[in-house]
């Protein structure tokens, strides 16, 4: 039971780092270049060997095509 505590504070952890602020007053394109910046960054730490910071990244990429998908 330990471990699957760990692992639900783990998960918790991930996505409050992944967090996607919404603001409805904010265009769809911010959403959009958003999505872009934080994905080419996510590469960028994949590339460099940082799996941790590219994972969060990779999750907040698709926070943010979910968020730019329903807002669309």
């Amino acid at each position: 039971m330990a471990d699957e505590q760990r692992q639900g504070k783990y998960l918790e952890t991930l996505h409050k780092l992944a967090e996607v602020p919404f603001d409805s007053s904010k265009s769809i394109r911010l959403y959009i270049r958003s999505a872009e910046t934080v994905f080419k960054q996510a590469c960028i730490y994949h590339n460099e060997g940082d799996l941790e910071k590219a994972f969060i990244l990779y999750l907040k990429y698709s926070k943010y095509t979910i968020l730019g998908s329903l807002i669309a």
